[in-house]
């Protein structure tokens, strides 16, 4: 019960039969993320020289994984990225996303890839925008995204978390902080942190940099709240936390019946020792 997300790197599956039978009954509780490994000739050759098994091809996986109900990552960073999101945060109600940040290159990346993967930038209400005018300064730009220009403190970012997370038209929020030498990145990760405690919308932070937001990562860890190094990352995250909704909403998965033996999927199931 203290589970809330299961994450496996796979090489082979020995029975597939029974993994798939498996795996349909724990995605009705809890997502299931895998990352699988020989997607390449190379990577096969990798995977039986380490583990004495064939990979199979890596589209026959895919087919036994989407049969399964089963969140596919396509990198190591993919699997721990979407793994804290789903450990941490509740999963969205639409692809409705608003964009919070301090820096106008990193909220287009963001908004490029929210786009690539479904999602779509939320149409803030127009209440949200006027309350917004009165905390941030004259020029910043407070439609979706929220761009509150390179000195925006530690208050503007709690007002802005804050407003977007009580704004009906948001199903999700995302906030990107790029570090400036004018604000503390501990005090910006603390107030957002305290906006966002009482909020039932999932929440995720795109810090930019490394020894400069180290503390404020840990910061928002200890608030469980996902941390992403590059707006590039973060359409696939809420994008994936979407999905997962519509897998546990979707007509119940009959674990009995038995697996379609596709040709592409018999491959998968094979295990010969080298």
């Amino acid at each position: 019960p203290n589970t809330h997300v299961i994450s496996a790197y796979i090489e082979a599956i020995s029975d597939g039969s029974k993994f798939i039978q498996t795996v349909k009954e724990v995605v009705k509780k809890k997502p299931v993320v895998v990352l699988k490994a020989g997607h390449s000739d190379a990577g096969a050759r990798a995977v039986s020289s380490h583990t004495g098994s064939l990979a199979g091809t890596y589209t026959a996986y895919l087919a036994a994984f989407k049969q399964a109900g089963v969140i596919i990552a396509d990198n190591a960073q993919e699997l721990f990225n979407i793994s804290n999101a789903f450990a941490n945060q509740p999963l969205p109600r639409g692809n409705r996303v608003a964009v919070i940040t301090n820096a106008g290159g990193p909220a287009a990346l963001a908004s490029d890839s929210l786009s690539e993967y479904g999602c779509s930038l939320a149409d803030l209400l127009p209440a949200t925008r006027d309350e917004l005018r009165k905390h941030v300064n004259p020029s910043a730009q407070v439609n979706n995204p929220i761009d509150m220009l390179g000195g925006a403190t530690p208050a503007e970012y709690g007002v802005a978390t804050d407003m977007c997370m009580k704004d009906p038209n948001v199903d999700s929020v995302l906030v990107i902080h790029v570090p400036t030498s004018v604000v503390n990145p501990d005090l910006i990760a603390a107030e957002v942190s305290l906006a966002a405690k009482e909020a039932h919308k999932p929440l995720l932070v795109c810090l930019m940099g490394d020894i400069s937001i180290r503390q404020p990562r840990l910061i928002f860890q200890g608030n469980d709240i996902p941390v992403v190094q590059f707006p590039e990352h973060t359409g696939k995250v809420l994008s994936t936390m979407l999905k997962y909704r519509s897998i546990q909403d979707a007509p119940t998965l009959d674990s009995t019946k038995p697996i379609i033996a596709e040709p592409q999927l018999v491959e998968v199931f094979k295990t010969t020792l080298s």
